[in-house]
């Protein structure tokens, strides 16, 4: 609970360990590699995986309580705000989820390219970067598209792929 980190790993582990005794409390096997960095509401731990899907597992036990199937890896990581999960799922959507019953409450699928960074958020707009040359802002509530932007550059290279924005 209280004392445990939980992290993934390339092998498809994710393992809530308590920091406190170093003892693994548990570890849940997925097919997919996890570079996802997890979030946690306290009850449910969410994250991305390679697999095709974002997780939400009960954070004492490590049992999945629900799955949600993107088509396509995610590397992602999320942030829960008031038990909404916002996450990129994979290359070609941006999720925004319930994270107590896994529910999608809204999908934005304008997205061309891998969302691999961790989204901002402040008041009602998500704001996050994908490797298709995009910095996306969205409404919060209804995920509608309220800009994009990009800096007119045609190499993928300098696109917000793995960009962690602040909104300030």
């Amino acid at each position: 609970g209280d004392s445990m980190f939980i992290y993934g790993n390339s092998l498809g582990w994710l393992k809530g360990v308590d920091y406190i005794d170093n003892e693994t409390e548990w570890e849940t096997k997925f097919t997919g590699s996890i570079c996802s960095t997890p979030a946690s509401t306290g009850k449910v731990v969410v994250f991305g995986s390679a697999d095709g899907s974002v997780y939400g597992l009960d954070v004492s036990s490590g049992k999945v309580v629900w799955q949600v199937s993107t088509g396509t890896p995610v590397l992602a990581a999320p942030i829960i705000i008031d038990e909404k999960v916002y996450i990129g799922g994979g290359s070609k959507a941006f999720y925004c989820i319930n994270a107590l019953s896994g529910e999608v409450i809204w999908t934005f699928g304008e997205v061309n390219g891998l969302i691999q960074g961790k989204p901002a958020v402040s008041g009602d707009n998500v704001v996050f970067g994908a490797w298709d040359r995009h910095l996306y802002c969205l409404s919060a509530s209804t995920g509608k598209l309220k800009w994009k932007w990009n800096n007119n550059r045609p190499h993928l290279l300098y696109s917000p792929g793995n960009v962690v924005p602040a909104i300030s």
